[in-house]
């Protein structure tokens, strides 16, 4: 199930995008200022108020993937 391009352009003008061969999920701040998460393979996320992102919920057997990339795109978005 694909993304829709409107959507995917709404995406990429204020996302995060962690992606590898295990995950690949976005969360997106909404004009209003809500936050809205997409989330694939059971792995979630979303950006708090600072913009460093929250991880919600990912499997056991990804737990040690997702720490390095919560580490990954928090150091990124501290290099902007």
């Amino acid at each position: 199930r694909g993304i829709s391009q409107s959507l995917k352009n709404r995406l990429f003008r204020e996302t995060v995008v962690a992606q590898n061969e295990f995950l690949y999920s976005y969360s997106v701040r909404g004009n209003d200022g809500k936050v809205e998460s997409f989330y694939t393979h059971e792995f979630y996320f979303l950006t708090g108020q600072n913009g460093l992102v929250v991880f919600l919920n990912y499997p056991e057997n990804l737990r040690e993937k997702a720490k390095e990339i919560e580490e990954s795109i928090k150091n990124s978005i501290k290099m902007k």
